[in-house]
């Protein structure tokens, strides 16, 4: 008689339970990458940064290649520019003061020093 009500008990706990918790929903998840920002640094041999140097970037499609950017690093050698869209080849030349840096580099599949 003991075991009735407590599996009884069990039962109703059971039933209120399942009653009253939140219905789970599967639902699609998409994740997607963007890349906002490009950072292009610029030094020398002995580690100093390229403050202050012309910046030229080219951007590469399959239609050739196209002038894209011109600008000046920073202080540090930093140079920032958004990436156009449906490109993911670029070709960066960096000079200051008789000094010359170039590279190739492709977003999907990384750089080439030239």
């Amino acid at each position: 008689m003991k075991a009735i009500r407590i599996m009884s008990l069990l039962a109703l706990v059971f039933i209120l339970c399942t009653a009253f918790c939140p219905l789970t929903s599967a639902h699609r998840v998409y994740v997607r990458e963007q890349v906002k920002e490009m950072q292009i640094k610029a030094w020398y041999g002995g580690g100093y940064p390229m403050a202050y140097a012309d910046v030229t970037i080219y951007a590469n499609s399959t239609s050739g290649e196209e002038l894209y950017l011109k600008g000046k690093t920073d202080k540090e050698g930093m140079y920032y520019f958004t990436p156009k869209l449906g490109v993911s080849g670029y070709r960066v030349v960096v000079e200051a003061t008789g000094h010359r840096a170039e590279k190739e580099f492709d977003l999907a599949g990384g750089s080439q020093e030239t």
